[in-house]
């Protein structure tokens, strides 16, 4: 298991290169789900004498009941929102990831297990849901969906096969439309049974 002091030690030892990417690798390194690592120029939050402060006032301010594990020390600020999982739970540094997605139907079934413990997200609606997912509250889920899945890469199949099929051009147009359609699945998938009428 993790503590804010030991991320902060990892994180103090990756090379330039692997700050690119904090999240996914001391994810690797302590075999959790860390949503995100943001490395700040400056401080967002006052911290205590320590150099950490214990809580977000994002998630207080937006009204939601889970509350971050939130760090900052020196230009680093930590937080792992409990339940928002982005990378693969069943999948560890020894294990291959599967192949990545190149449809939408692919992508929706690929990221689905993810978004498990956000069924109560799905009582806003929607928009609320997809700009939840896009929010720094969320760890910017829409942003990780569009570098992990390359949709940014004017050449790969999936980018190829929004524009093709959803006449998509931007990356974030494409990840907001996975987003919805995991809504939509989940929506679905928690909907009370209907009662038959006589």
């Amino acid at each position: 298991m993790y503590t804010l002091e030991n991320l902060y030690q990892e994180l103090s030892k990756l090379t330039p290169e692997q700050r690119q990417q904090p999240a996914r690798i001391l994810g690797e390194k302590f075999n959790q789900n860390i949503d995100s690592v943001w490395i700040l120029n400056e401080d967002h939050i006052n911290p205590t004498s320590d150099g950490w402060e214990p809580k977000s006032v994002y998630a207080q301010e937006e009204g939601y009941d889970d509350e971050p594990i939130v760090g900052i020390k020196g230009d680093i600020y930590l937080t792992c929102i409990p339940g928002m999982v982005v990378e693969p739970s069943s999948t560890t540094p020894d294990q291959p990831k599967p192949p990545l997605p190149i449809t939408l139907n692919e992508a929706v079934d690929y990221l689905l297990p993810r978004f498990q413990g956000m069924e109560k997200y799905l009582k806003d609606g929607e928009n609320d849901f997809a700009a939840f997912c896009h929010s720094q509250l969320s760890g910017g889920i829409g942003m990780q969906i569009r570098n992990e899945l390359k949709l940014w890469v004017h050449e790969s199949p999936i980018h190829q096969h929004f524009l093709a099929d959803h006449q998509l051009v931007h990356p974030d147009e494409m990840s907001d439309l996975i987003i919805r359609h995991i809504y939509r699945k989940m929506a679905s998938a928690n909907a009370p049974a209907q009662t038959p009428q006589n």
